[in-house]
C-alpha cells in the first residue's frame, strides 16, 4: 500500500505545490519544465487540503 502523498511527504511537497499554484500565471515557465500532470498535482493538493 503506497501513498505518494502522505503525512511524511506533505512537508516537502506542500511548499512545492504551493509554488506551482502561485506561479500558475506564468504558464510558459511551467510548460518549459517537464513536470508530472499539473492536474494530478492540483487534485493531490486538494486532497491534502481537505484531509482531516
Amino acid at each position: 500500500h503506497l501513498q505518494p502523498f502522505d503525512e511524511l511527504s506533505i512537508g516537502s511537497w506542500l511548499p512545492y505545490l504551493t509554488h506551482l499554484r502561485l506561479s500558475n500565471n506564468n504558464l510558459q515557465e511551467l510548460s518549459s519544465i517537464k513536470l508530472p500532470s499539473l492536474i494530478e498535482l492540483d487534485l493531490a493538493f486538494n486532497q491534502l487540503s481537505g484531509k482531516k
